[in-house]
């Protein structure tokens, strides 16, 4: 059989095994994948932790769960190095497999759901943790993680409420877009691709955007960020970020911009 059609079955049977849609297993493997991407680690799981056994949920698409899989118990080896992000499981976490033994760094990234569940991202280098700007990365990976899965919760109908009914999956949602709406920061979001002409789409903006630059949202929503540039925007300073964002590099420059009224900020 070939490799890739072997890989994908796997995928699709560990979807089917948790409930999820095509749609949202290729969107978490996506994720999962932009995550190893960022980080330039070996592989990368999503795992959920109920009744002390650990089901994996998904994979990146490089990552074989017959080679490696994540386990409660025993490291396998005792030179793997645990980076945890977020709240930190209360169980050991090891890995089993053909290849377990030679994993040598492990970052477990805790997202927001009802039950423990990670994002846990493997190598087989040893590697005394991911940097500040990985951390951030894998952070906005994790936000986008718990967003889908609480989604398809909802979707299910799945609701955990308190004695007056509360449902606590929609409010851990209404949370995670607050931190983006109610941020005093400028947030836009936009498609990864294209990076070149005529550039990625924006997606969304924030409140704060609209203060500073003048723009409403339905100004900008299906623009490029080129919409805020203009004569004195550096073309070296945006070659740098351009090159960045081709090959998914953490980056902080500074650009000068121009609001809608033409000033520059």
């Amino acid at each position: 059989m070939n490799e890739d059609i072997g890989a994908d079955l796997a995928h699709d049977d560990t979807a089917a095994a948790q409930g999820l849609s095509a749609a949202d297993h290729k969107t978490l493997r996506q994720i999962t994948d932009d995550a190893v991407h960022a980080t330039d680690a070996y592989g990368a799981f999503i795992c959920e932790i109920i009744d002390d056994t650990m089901s994996v949920i998904a994979t990146s698409s490089s990552q074989s769960v017959d080679l490696v899989t994540p386990v409660l118990g025993s490291m396998g080896s005792r030179d793997v190095t645990i980076q945890t992000i977020g709240l930190p499981p209360t169980w050991v976490v090891g890995f089993s497999g053909p290849e377990g033994s030679n994993i040598r760094f492990a970052a477990l990234v805790s997202l927001v759901r009802d039950v423990p569940t990670y994002l846990i991202l493997i190598d087989k280098r040893q590697r005394k943790g991911l940097s500040l700007a990985q951390i951030y990365t894998v952070r906005a990976h994790a936000a986008h993680l718990s967003t889908v899965l609480n989604l398809q919760l909802l979707r299910k109908g799945a609701f955990s409420s308190d004695p007056n009914g509360r449902d606590f999956d929609i409010e851990r949602l209404r949370l995670l877009e607050s931190v983006a709406v109610h941020a005093r920061d400028s947030i836009i979001i936009t498609e990864a691709e294209p990076v070149s002409l005529p550039g990625p789409r924006i997606l969304y903006c924030n409140a704060a955007f609209t203060r500073e630059t003048g723009y409403l949202p339905e100004e900008v929503i299906g623009q490029t960020p080129r919409i805020l540039q203009g004569p004195d925007t550096d073309p070296v300073t945006r070659a740098e970020l351009r090159y960045a964002l081709e090959n998914w590099q953490p980056i902080e420059v500074e650009l000068v911009n121009y609001r809608k009224d033409g000033s520059t900020f």
